[in-house]
């Protein structure tokens, strides 16, 4: 999960690093930076340099927390499959565990 996860990252952070370098991008977020409001074009730029610097592994991080819970969840749905399909056992009566419960009532 780990390789698959940073393997997955790599992949769009340079994806991401190759549209933020098209001309139309850059051409957008100069002017965003020489138009916009003092305030909000030094944000803009103090925010480059950490999201440079972090980016690459907090996409890490995401993908492989996203590639766990699918295992997890995949797992989970299977064993509740199998449970409701009686491969994991049986009861001693040799009924599902639903249908005592349903013929009382």
């Amino acid at each position: 999960m780990g390789w698959f996860g940073r393997t997955l990252a790599r992949a769009v952070w340079a994806w991401m690093l190759w549209l933020m370098r098209r001309p139309p991008i850059k051409r957008t977020r100069r002017w965003v930076v020489v138009h916009a409001p003092r305030p909000i074009a030094e944000s803009i730029v103090r925010q480059d340099r950490p999201a440079l610097r972090v980016g690459e592994r907090l996409l890490t991080v995401v993908f492989n927390v996203v590639l766990l819970s699918l295992l997890v969840q995949t797992s989970y749905a299977a064993i509740v499959h199998l449970a409701d399909s009686g491969a994991l056992g049986s009861n001693p009566s040799g009924e599902r565990a639903g249908d005592s419960a349903s013929r009382r009532a």
